[in-house]
């Protein structure tokens, strides 16, 4: 999950900062999330979903995909 987190936020263009801000998260557990010390809650992975408008399977690293693109839903 730590790998699709990081992948994820650097599709989308935006600092650790802008990623929190829009989840109502701190920074700091961006990056532990991204460092794989700390797991996303279900809640801030339905969060990432709905606000960047991202499929949920696509968090999970068993996926096979390399691009999130495929899973930006429009």
């Amino acid at each position: 999950m730590k790998d699709r987190f990081k992948e994820l936020r650097k599709e989308l263009n935006v600092t650790q900062q802008e990623f929190a801000d829009k989840l109502k998260i701190s920074r700091n557990f961006v990056a532990q999330i991204e460092m794989g010390s700390k797991v996303p809650s279900d809640r801030t992975i339905d969060d990432v979903c709905r606000e960047f408008n991202v499929n949920e399977i696509c968090l999970y690293p068993e996926l096979k995909t390399n691009k999130f693109l495929p899973c930006l839903q429009t």
